[in-house]
């Protein structure tokens, strides 16, 4: 058997966990994200070769939101022709989010509505907070009528995403009374039955 010998060059920025140590692992603990960057695992062997093998990996330390995407400025009804203003701010985060918006599940492009990005503010521990606004005047297509005696309604969607994780937050609203469903059908509104 042979006898394996773990040496960690000491690093005043970070902090081990020793009894999760081996020969194929490190374990880290108490990051920051200073401690970002490319990290290099060396194994040499004994002498009388002292063959030395390397690699080099980059490490990012994220922090994930812990609450979903908060939606601002969505009225609970709407009639064709008004318009949609709203805010999706993701939680805090580091990286910052990349924010989507979604209308009935679809995408929202950005050259077919007016999409605006606010400042990305970030705290005293480095955990950023992003706004993303939305603005489009409701048309006959933005609302699904889901049955007899149901009131259409359009979903919005928000979409944060860190690090390839998602969290999501959706509003519900619907067409204001009045029109009929015979009335919405004329007029070219989705049936999602």
């Amino acid at each position: 058997m042979t006898n394996v010998t773990v040496l960690i060059t000491e690093c005043l920025c970070l902090i081990f966990q020793m009894q999760n140590c081996g020969v194929n692992r490190v374990k880290l603990i108490n990051l920051e994200f200073n401690t970002s960057g490319s990290y290099r695992c060396e194994v040499s062997t004994e002498g009388p070769n002292f063959e030395t093998v390397a690699q080099n990996a980059n490490m990012t330390v994220m922090a994930f939101p812990s609450e979903d995407p908060m939606i601002e400025g969505v009225l609970s009804t709407y009639s064709v022709g008004d318009y949609v203003t709203a805010n999706c701010t993701s939680g805090k985060s580091n990286p910052p989010a990349a924010l989507t918006w979604k209308i009935n599940g679809q995408k929202v492009d950005t050259w077919v509505l007016e999409y605006r990005e606010g400042p990305d503010e970030t705290d005293t521990q480095g955990l950023h907070t992003k706004t993303v606004g939305l603005n489009f005047q409701i048309q006959n297509e933005h609302f699904i009528i889901n049955g007899e005696g149901v009131a259409a309604r359009m979903e919005i969607r928000c979409t944060s995403t860190v690090g390839g994780l998602t969290r999501q937050k959706s509003v519900f609203p619907t067409l204001a009374r009045g029109l009929t469903s015979n009335k919405l059908a004329q007029n070219g509104y989705r049936n999602s039955a």
